[in-house]
């Protein structure tokens, strides 16, 4: 009897058991049937420009400006040379950041086949009165308009006639706080979130410098990061001012340079600072046309009245920079007693450039006298001390404040 009921007790198991198996086999099969079927679904479907197109026009046939806006962007990024595309997305855009940028791409874009049409004149109003004008001064204002004048004539003289820019001239011009204001160098940094693409992607020369619809631009590269700068007018300290003509310094650190690449005996007269700052320096800052009224100042002995250096010869250039003997007996008024006035602060591309500024930006700039040896050259510090001594002449983080003559 109980071998009986052990008997069915384990055919009962086995059953169980059996039983068991075959649900297991089936959910096993379902889950795998099942995500088979899932992941078809899932599988994403890849549109076209074309197709991000007609979506939009649906989107906005139907009153959905939200999604036509997504949209349309999307097929953006698909192909930036959509003329339909940007129009619509500068028309729509809120950010002044994406907004420029469109218009950039939209004007080079259409450049031959729009030209002269009324949607570029229409842009170009939007980027005298919003874009560059928002910040910039008169100047980037007038080499705006005169950029468009070049496709519509009478623009330039409109903008003027109608007071909203003055006209620009190539004469140095003495302004009411007492700076003269001549030539141009690249100096403001431009933020990071208003670095259009068509500012990353214009066209460079080999001195790193694009035109941007009329305002010049220039690009340093840090360490692989890559900045970019406005140029602006130049503003001179005046020195003298004579009948006919000005003696002037740059009133800021605008760039800064080693006075030799190598550690030998030197002197200013056959320095590399001098040769830089008469050739890569003087085309960068000036026009053809500022170039003539810029005369020959000469110099003599650049002499350090503390230490015993050879200090070189006397010469003259276009661009020259104050010697010890200047400052220490200076009919410039940049006498020890007047030391703030030998203070400078750096531009944003002078740090840039390797220029060392201190936390108020002030910056070291160089003498044209030796320092306590013939491989140093005397400089004025931050705070606008003469550092007799000097630093030696490989330095590349003390700044320079080239002086000229310019006729008025």
């Amino acid at each position: 009897m109980e071998d009986n009921k052990l008997k069915r007790k384990k055919t009962e198991l086995v059953i169980i058991a059996v039983l068991l198996v075959i649900v297991v086999a089936a959910i096993v099969v379902l889950l795998v049937t099942g995500k088979k079927d899932t992941d078809k679904k899932e599988e994403p479907v890849s549109k076209t420009f074309d197709d991000y197109v007609n979506d939009a026009k649906e989107y906005e046939s139907g009153g959905d400006k939200k999604n036509a806006y997504n949209s349309y962007l999307e097929a953006y990024k698909l192909n930036k040379s959509s003329e339909e595309v940007l129009d619509y997305l500068i028309d729509n855009t809120e950010d002044v950041t994406l907004k420029l940028n469109y218009v950039y791409e939209y004007l080079d874009l259409t450049a031959e086949s729009s030209k002269g049409s009324d949607r570029r004149r229409e842009l170009f109003d939007y980027l005298f009165d919003s874009g560059v004008k928002e910040g910039d001064d008169n100047e980037a204002l007038y080499e705006m308009a005169e950029y468009a004048d070049k496709e519509f004539e009478g623009y330039l003289k409109t903008k003027t006639e109608s007071g909203e820019v003055k006209e620009c001239s190539t004469a140095p011009v003495l302004s009411e706080d007492g700076k003269v204001y001549f030539g141009s160098y690249p100096q403001n940094k431009i933020a990071d979130g208003y670095v259009t693409d068509y500012i990353k992607n214009a066209k460079y020369d080999e001195n790193d410098t694009a035109v941007v619809f009329g305002k010049k631009i220039t690009r340093v590269n840090n360490n692989g990061e890559t900045a970019y700068f406005t140029y602006g007018k130049i503003a001179w300290m005046l020195l003298i001012d004579k009948d006919n003509e000005y003696l002037l310094m740059t009133d800021k650190v605008l760039d800064g340079n080693c006075y030799m690449n190598e550690l030998v005996d030197s002197s200013w007269d056959v320095s590399e600072l001098r040769t830089w700052l008469n050739t890569s320096y003087l085309s960068k800052a000036f026009s053809d046309e500022e170039l003539n009224l810029i005369k020959k100042t000469h110099i003599g002995k650049p002499e350090n009245y503390f230490y015993s250096t050879s200090n070189g010869n006397e010469s003259e250039d276009y661009l020259v920079i104050l010697s010890c003997s200047n400052l220490v007996y200076s009919e410039y008024g940049l006498r020890d007693e007047d030391v703030e006035k030998r203070q400078a602060k750096a531009t944003d591309y002078a740090i840039a450039r390797g220029v060392f500024a201190d936390e108020n930006n002030g910056a070291k700039w160089w003498t044209s006298s030796n320092g306590s040896m013939n491989t140093s050259y005397v400089f004025v510090n931050s705070n606008g001390i003469i550092s007799a001594g000097g630093e030696l002449a490989t330095n590349k983080s003390i700044g320079v404040r080239p002086v000229m003559t310019v006729s008025k």
